[in-house]
């Protein structure tokens, strides 16, 4: 039993063995995928497209105790929404009875870095999904339900807000700006010397897109996408090999793509 477990173990550590993988991500939000791909082989480029940036609030932070739900749908929203309300008082904290939901595990696992538990977790990491899981959970027609953004997020939550009648307020806290690739990621891309691209959003497939807008890579190189609506963005954007991870999360990426590629020998 021993021997077939060291085995198994040998065995997922090549599974992307000589693989050349460029991720999309900030270094700070993809330390985990980064361990999962080379603790499996994998040589890991790092490319972040993407910064955030906080969007001041002339108002100041809405009135939490007058909701039902918070609705917070990526890591980057619950930290600028604990930097909002951090900046208006002492102890940033949210109201017990005030109930969460979050749209994905990483969502979840910010609001535990600040003493909160996700109320709601839907299986499905989509608007639609969390739509669903909502009505399951009883959310009440007219319920109040802050929902927080960035300013480049689709409107799929939103419409599924909609759909189930709440009363919705819509809380942007942060932008996201493009950041130019840096050198080492340029020249990979210019070569052409990939095996695949990570993306953990529909801002970071456009993100790629202005910093390589005639990069040729979308007929060969695979796009691995943290949920469907990445990968529908990267679809549009021109990727053909697409593959989605069944867990929105490093560890649901990194297996996606060792099942998807294998070793560089199997080629």
């Amino acid at each position: 039993m021993t021997g077939e477990r060291d085995a198994g173990a040998a065995s997922a550590a090549r599974s992307l063995a000589g693989r050349r993988i460029l991720v999309t991500r900030a270094s700070a939000q993809s330390a985990a995928l980064r361990a999962a791909l080379a603790a499996r082989g994998a040589a890991v480029i790092e490319c972040p497209l993407l910064r955030t940036e906080p969007l001041p609030s002339p108002a100041g932070p809405p009135d939490l105790g007058s909701f039902q739900w918070l609705v917070v749908t990526s890591p980057n929203g619950v930290r600028h929404l604990h930097d909002l309300l951090a900046a208006a008082r002492p102890v940033a904290s949210l109201p017990e009875r005030l109930r969460i939901a979050a749209v994905g595990p990483g969502t979840a696992a910010a609001l535990a870095e600040f003493g909160r538990t996700a109320d709601l977790v839907p299986a499905t990491a989509t608007g639609a999904g969390l739509g669903e899981a909502l009505r399951a959970a009883g959310l009440a027609p007219a319920s109040r339900v802050l929902r927080v953004r960035g300013d480049r997020a689709s409107t799929e939550v939103d419409d599924a807000l909609a759909s189930v009648g709440a009363s919705v307020v819509v809380l942007t806290v942060y932008r996201t700006l493009i950041l130019p690739p840096p050198p080492a990621a340029a020249e990979v891309v210019a070569r052409r010397d990939l095996d695949a691209v990570v993306f953990a959003s529909g801002s970071a497939v456009a993100g790629f897109a202005a910093a390589f807008p005639a990069h040729g890579l979308g007929e060969r190189v695979l796009a691995a996408c943290l949920g469907p609506v990445t990968a529908r963005a990267a679809a549009e954007s021109g990727w053909r090999r697409l593959v989605v991870a069944e867990q929105p999360s490093a560890e649901g990426l990194a297996a996606i793509l060792a099942g998807a590629l294998g070793p560089a020998g199997d080629r």
